[in-house]
């Protein structure tokens, strides 16, 4: 049986990431036992209050199925990637790597059906997508049109035919991502788009799979920040001009 690492980035959440770990733990307990084995790592970094200190009680309280881990770095990728390593250090079996948002604004049917789809079909990533034609997507409105925007220049300027690159569910073959870590240097959320441009030009297997995305009821809105926007820009063009 394969081994799934359901990797859950923290930053100042701890409410949040007790509530919603609980429901992946039943969730997984209900629904994944016969397909895989499983394990949830929450990965915290640079919080500013007491979030590391109440994802120890989940880890205690759920030892073998549950990971607490903190580090002094900022950055949601650097939180996921100092995760991943730490867990090769550990000599922890790890065939397949999930990344979900801490508030989990989609049912986790869908991430059920990711996890098939990868088990039944051999992906390298299956990642959602809230944009598709069926979806029922609920963000505030800046965050689509940044969203869109960004999706529609990586498309266009790097030839990636994914249409939501930042969706917070997506499941890889590990095998096949580490190879493309060291590349992959954004301490952010843009590390994503690093990644799926190498899955993309290495001609990996994708599958998008259409989500329903409900953020307004799960955290306190977060407008797009200048310096975000920025960010994005100045990793894509990077990309761009590298390719």
């Amino acid at each position: 049986m394969q081994n799934l690492i359901i990797t859950i980035p923290v930053f100042n959440e701890g409410e949040m990431a007790s509530i919603n770990t609980e429901k992946i733990y039943d969730f997984c307990n209900k629904y994944l036992n016969q397909l895989i084995d499983w394990k949830i790592v929450l990965t915290e970094n640079g919080s500013t209050d007491n979030t590391f200190k109440i994802i120890q009680k989940i880890e205690k309280k759920y030892p073998n199925k549950v990971l607490a881990y903190h580090f002094d770095n900022r950055g949601k990728a650097t939180a996921i990637k100092c995760a991943w390593a730490k867990l090769e250090k550990e000599k922890y079996k790890i065939d397949l790597i999930s990344i979900i948002d801490v508030d989990i604004p989609f049912d986790l049917k869908f991430f059920l059906q990711a996890i098939k789809e990868i088990l039944d079909h051999n992906y390298d990533l299956v990642i959602g997508n809230r944009y598709s034609r069926i979806s029922k997507t609920s963000r505030p409105f800046d965050q689509i049109i940044v969203s869109k925007t960004y999706n529609f220049l990586s498309r266009l300027f790097l030839k990636i035919k994914i249409h939501d690159i930042q969706c917070g569910l997506k499941i890889f073959k590990y095998k096949t991502l580490k190879k493309y870590l060291p590349f992959c240097d954004h301490p952010h959320g843009f590390f994503d788009l690093q990644i799926v441009k190498k899955l993309t030009e290495n001609k990996h297997y994708i599958k998008e799979i259409p989500i329903n995305w409900n953020e307004s009821n799960n955290r306190p809105t977060k407008f797009i920040k200048r310096k975000e926007v920025f960010e994005g820009i100045k990793t894509l063009f990077k990309l761009i001009i590298k390719s």
